[in-house]
C-alpha cells in the first residue's frame, strides 16, 4: 500500500510541527527557569546587602560606644567628634535597613528594637554627662566599662536575631 498524496502531506506537516512545538515548549521552560533563577539571585543579592549593612552598623555602634565611653571616662572633647560621626552613620544605617527590609514586618520589628537600644544606650548629652562636676571614680569606671560591654552584647543579640530571621523567597 503506497501512501496517497494527502497522507504524505499530512505526515509532512505533522513531522514539521512536532519539532516546532517541542522548540516552543523548550523556549517557554527556559524562560520560566530563567525567571526563577533571576528571582533567586535577586533575593540572595538583597540578603547580602542587608547583612553587609548590619555589619557596617555593628561597627559604627561599637565606634560610637567606645568614643562615648572614652568621653565619659576622661571628659576629653576629642572623643565627641568620632562619637557624633559614628552616631550619624548609625542613623544612616538604620534608614538604609528600613528601606532594604520594607515589606518584611518581622525584620521591621527587629529594626525597631535596635532603634530603641540605640536611643536608650548610645544617645547621650555631653553637656550634662558630668552634672556633678567631676570625672568618673575607679568604681564607676568599672561599672561604665561593664555597662558598655552589656550594651554592645545586647545590640549584637538583636542584630543576630535579625540576620537569623531572614526567610527564603
Amino acid at each position: 500500500m503506497t501512501p496517497t498524496q494527502k497522507t504524505k502531506r499530512s505526515l509532512f506537516w505533522i513531522g514539521l510541527s512536532l519539532p516546532v512545538l517541542a522548540l516552543v515548549a523548550m523556549t517557554w521552560l527556559v524562560h520560566q527557569a530563567g525567571g526563577q533563577f533571576n528571582n533567586s539571585f535577586n533575593w540572595v543579592l538583597q540578603n547580602y546587602k542587608v547583612l553587609d549593612k548590619f555589619e557596617q552598623m555593628e561597627a559604627h555602634m561599637v565606634d560610637a560606644e567606645a568614643n562615648q565611653r572614652g568621653f565619659l571616662l576622661t571628659g576629653r572633647k576629642e572623643y565627641l567628634e568620632p562619637y557624633e560621626a559614628a552616631m550619624a552613620d548609625v542613623t544612616n544605617d538604620i534608614a538604609d535597613l528600613t528601606r532594604l527590609t520594607r515589606g518584611d514586618p518581622a525584620q521591621q520589628a527587629n529594626l525597631a528594637g535596635i532603634e530603641q537600644l540605640v536611643g536608650a544606650d548610645l544617645v547621650f548629652d555631653p553637656a550634662t554627662a558630668f552634672s556633678s562636676g567631676g570625672f568618673q571614680t575607679n568604681a564607676s569606671v568599672l561599672t561604665l566599662t561593664a555597662r558598655g560591654k552589656q550594651k554592645i552584647e545586647s545590640l549584637r543579640r538583636v542584630l543576630f536575631r535579625r540576620a537569623k530571621n531572614r526567610n527564603a523567597p
